[in-house]
């Protein structure tokens, strides 16, 4: 008598909405947004999680950079409940400067992870007079 094994491989593709939160026995979850009008290269974002005291960010920092638009993610995973910060370090200036907006940049991580990050960023060039501290540069 002869036996057949038959060996099935599946391959699938993780996305970074896939790794907002691995599964439901999981108790930390990671930021993810969309980055969109990026032109040039330099965007650069800082993520903070722990406690801010007095104005200044303690805790952990995780630097990404982001050149294209689209979907980032930030790959630290942040324990459900703790506070989570993100800002912008320094503005895509090559080859040409431009401004960018960040909105949903805090909150407090959650059990599905955080996806509503959004950062947008235009041609306008920052002068260096006035600072919106939603943009990551002076306006």
């Amino acid at each position: 008598m002869k036996k057949i094994i038959i060996l099935c491989i599946i391959s699938l593709q993780v996305s970074a909405g896939d790794l907002i939160y691995k599964n439901s026995f999981e108790d930390a979850g990671l930021v993810s947004g969309t980055a969109s009008g990026i032109i040039a290269t330099g965007l650069s974002a800082y993520l903070y999680h722990g406690i801010a005291r007095n104005l200044q960010l303690r805790g952990a920092e995780v630097a990404l950079n982001i050149d294209a638009d689209g979907t980032f993610i930030f790959a630290t995973e942040i324990p459900v409940g703790n506070g989570w910060t993100v800002i912008i370090n320094t503005l895509p200036d090559n080859p040409q400067k431009q401004s960018c907006t960040i909105t949903n940049y805090t909150g407090t991580m959650t059990n599905a992870g955080v996806d509503t990050l959004r950062i947008v960023c235009d041609t306008t060039q920052w002068n260096w007079d006035e600072m919106n501290w939603e943009e990551g540069g002076w306006n």
